[in-house]
């Protein structure tokens, strides 16, 4: 007689959308960010840092940024959306990760096919 032990082994917390780093937009479009993860109870957040200036929560606004499930929705791009560009997601059990995983750590918008903001940390 033969028992078998088979453990499920829990797949890594992760996001599920592969987005790239450099993010095409034209002026006054739209853009979405998918922050959707594997985890059904993560909470996300969207976060924007400008230079040398320390990441924040960019806020949810009707007319500039949206919501719905785990994708924020930038509305109306132009010059004063120059930022770089981030999701965190924390799962149920406590883990923290956020996307990208590049060397400048964050999304970044070319608008009408110009680089925007350059941020080099992390």
């Amino acid at each position: 007689m033969f028992l078998f032990n088979f453990t499920a082994q829990k797949e890594a917390f992760r996001f599920l959308a592969n987005m790239p780093i450099f993010q095409r937009v034209q002026r006054g479009g739209d853009k979405d960010f998918n922050c959707s993860t594997n985890d059904p109870n993560a909470t996300v957040a969207f976060w924007m840092k400008k230079g040398a200036l320390p990441w924040k929560k960019r806020e949810l606004k009707p007319e500039k940024l949206v919501r719905k499930g785990d994708v924020f929705t930038l509305l109306k791009i132009d010059s004063n959306d120059a930022y770089s560009y981030r999701c965190q997601a924390v799962s149920s059990t406590g883990q923290t990760i956020m996307t990208p995983k590049s060397l400048y750590g964050s999304y970044l918008l070319l608008i009408d096919g110009q680089l925007s903001v350059v941020a080099y940390q992390v």
